[in-house]
């Protein structure tokens, strides 16, 4: 039959203390957050070449405050 531990078992399953239901995988938010930092800094060098000066403070410091968290 099925092992009691396995995902399949249709029981609890032990999540620890967070209200979502889920534990996030290190390597996501990692992954997650190089992406940001990348896509900030590809966006500045964006606003700057093409004199957006808008663009600094709407999408860049969204960026900058997404990757501190």
């Amino acid at each position: 039959m099925s092992d009691a531990n396995s995902s399949n078992s249709g029981g609890p399953r032990e999540y620890g203390n967070t209200p979502y239901g889920y534990t996030p995988t290190m390597w996501i938010c990692t992954l997650f957050v190089v992406l940001y930092g990348i896509t900030s800094a590809v966006h500045l060098a964006q606003a700057i070449h093409y004199r957006l000066w808008w663009l600094i403070p709407t999408v860049v410091l969204c960026g900058v405050s997404e990757i501190i968290g």
